[in-house]
């Protein structure tokens, strides 16, 4: 909407109305970990990990890189996390 509706730096926030029926992120989150259980057992990798005291940890699955940075750290990893990200349009 800021794209169409507002000027330069505009952020515009949807305000959640019951008549609306919009859905929250968070909502959104919890349906996408219900449909996809997987994407949301990455602490027993992180275990797994830790346990083989890695210098450094280089995270290459996108989808999942946020949770098991999260993971890592919250199961007491203080190693350097990697990762890289390709923006297709400058691929040639």
């Amino acid at each position: 909407m800021s794209c169409i509706f507002g000027e330069n730096r505009d952020i515009f926030f949807p305000k959640l109305s019951k008549a609306l029926h919009l859905v929250s992120f968070s909502d959104i989150a919890v349906k996408y970990l219900e449909t996809n259980p997987e994407a949301a057992d990455v602490r027993s990798e992180a275990l797994e990990i830790k346990a083989a005291d890695p210098e450094v940890i280089f995270l290459m699955a996108y989808n999942q890189m946020l949770s098991a940075a999260g993971s890592l750290r919250k199961i007491g990893y203080k190693g350097p996390l990697l990762a890289i990200s390709i923006d297709e349009q400058r691929v040639a």
